[in-house]
């Protein structure tokens, strides 16, 4: 009895010290620091080797993050023991300014339900230098926040309004006209002369008292004004509802 008890005595404890190898994949570093970075810079890539200190092959079955800008790649093929590569990580720091903290869980084959590595990213994000920067959309000087005036739904004889914020980052006055426009679509801007450094909102006014037209709506028009050559395709807008 006595002998049969220190055998378990002796298996637990060789299972309470297993060797690193029966850990599966190891990463030599789980944290990276993403500094010096900045929302104006583009996406950066920041690589966490590992190695596979088990006896039989491991395949990383999926990565999952805590942010939709820090972007996993790794290899989907099984990793050999001993065998070692690494995993990669793009961060997309635009829209990120602050105190950053992003964690990755990594789960293998051999991990089940399990996360087999925690990894992260830290540092601080400095915020753009760009006052207009939430103004994604670039048409020469004319900064916009979005490209499409959705009407959505209007029900004749109704009228309905779309507004788009846009922003003047050149150094002249903007004095905007919009061409091509429906026959039943007004355009102004408020102001109506866009200032240097300064703000304001084109309006579209969809009247469907003015048109025997139903359904959709789906038309391109184009804007002038913008003081710099551009093709039409670099200065559209697109008109989106449906008319009732």
């Amino acid at each position: 009895m006595k002998k049969f008890l220190f055998s378990l005595f002796m298996l637990a404890a060789a299972v309470g010290v297993a060797p690193a190898a029966a850990q599966g994949l190891v990463f030599r570093d789980s944290l990276r620091n993403v500094g010096p970075i900045s929302e104006d810079d583009a996406p950066k890539a920041f690589t966490f080797r590992y190695e596979n200190r088990s006896q039989k092959p491991v395949v990383i079955l999926r990565v999952t993050t805590t942010c939709g800008c820090a972007k996993p790649e790794y290899s989907r093929q099984p990793i050999a023991p001993g065998a070692s590569g690494e995993l990669s990580v793009t961060l997309y720091p635009r829209g990120r300014a602050g105190a950053l903290y992003k964690t990755l869980l990594v789960y293998t084959s051999e991990s089940g339900q399990t996360p087999a590595a925690q990894l992260a990213l830290s540092g601080t994000v400095k915020p753009s230098a760009d006052r207009f920067f939430d103004y994604l959309y670039h048409m020469g000087p004319l900064r916009l926040k979005q490209t499409t005036a959705n009407f959505r739904s209007v029900t004749a004889p109704r009228q309905r309004m779309a507004r788009i914020e846009v922003a003047n980052s050149g150094k002249r006055p903007m004095r905007l006209q919009a061409m091509g426009l429906p026959s039943y679509v007004a355009f102004r801007t408020e102001p109506e002369v866009i200032l240097p450094d300064s703000v304001g909102d084109m309006v579209f006014t969809l009247d469907a008292g003015k048109t025997d037209v139903r359904g959709a709506l789906d038309a391109e028009i184009y804007l002038d004004g913008l003081g710099v050559p551009l093709a039409p395709s670099k200065r559209a807008i697109r008109l989106k509802g449906e008319i009732r």
